[in-house]
């Protein structure tokens, strides 16, 4: 049971990070869209932790664990995305 909370704390810290990142960038120069590619349970934290106008960026999702692929899986994986 204590793993588990940890794994869920570490993925909202995570997520935290990376919406930051992805509003400070966005502020500095507008990107046009975002295709996030994370494991369906990150997607989910992820989703909570975006504001509108990140949310609204959204173009894709791509729910799939691609860590232990191999690189032409992985391209294979994000260019049916497109």
């Amino acid at each position: 049971m204590e793993i588990a909370d940890t794994e869920a704390k570490y993925a909202e810290t995570f997520a935290e990070k990376v919406v930051s990142v992805l509003d400070k960038r966005h502020h500095e120069s507008p990107m046009g869209g975002l295709i996030i590619a994370a494991p369906p349970s990150f997607l989910g934290v992820l989703r909570r932790k975006m504001n509108d106008n990140l949310q609204q960026l959204i173009r894709n999702e791509v729910a799939k664990e691609l860590a232990e692929m191999p690189t032409s899986e992985i391209q294979k994986v994000l260019l049916n995305s497109l």
